[in-house]
């Protein structure tokens, strides 16, 4: 299966330990994703989310699946390990980085698996999802206000 990998960073107008605290919430991340309609735990594990998505193909065509993501706590952030319909994979990073007492910079890399036709809808969905993500993060720490 191909794989791809994409980075999206954003600027957080909040201190590092509001994002850190923030990033190790798996429930925060999973609800600012506009595809998810619904999150689960798994109740034999409970850093596991049985988790349900809603898109457009071709912006018209609605289109509902499963996954699942295994969230692991780390120092710097968190990380996610997404099985998803068809085979496809993803491997997530999220990680933060002190720019000053202010200010925090999110990074999330992204590794993607997928077969040859899930690809391109696999990446035009995580690209504009995850960046819409990031920006309501942004919104939701900003302490500037």
């Amino acid at each position: 299966m191909p794989e791809h990998s994409v980075t999206f960073k954003k600027l957080i107008h909040a201190p590092y330990d509001t994002v850190i605290n923030f990033l190790h919430t798996p429930t925060e991340l999973i609800d600012l994703n506009p595809l998810v309609i619904h999150r689960e735990p798994r109740k034999d594990d409970p850093s596991t989310y049985d988790i349900r998505d809603r898109m457009k193909i071709l912006g018209i065509i609605p289109y509902e699946f499963n996954y699942t993501v295994k969230f692991t706590l780390n120092e710097d952030g968190i990380d996610g390990e997404v099985n998803a319909p068809g085979g496809t994979q993803l491997k997530d990073h999220w990680s933060a980085k002190a720019v000053d007492e202010e200010n925090t910079e999110v990074t999330e890399d992204v590794t993607v698996k997928a077969n040859l036709f899930l690809l391109p809808l696999t990446l035009s969905g995580l690209d504009s999802a995850h960046k819409d993500l990031q920006d309501r993060m942004a919104r939701k720490l900003d302490t500037s206000k």
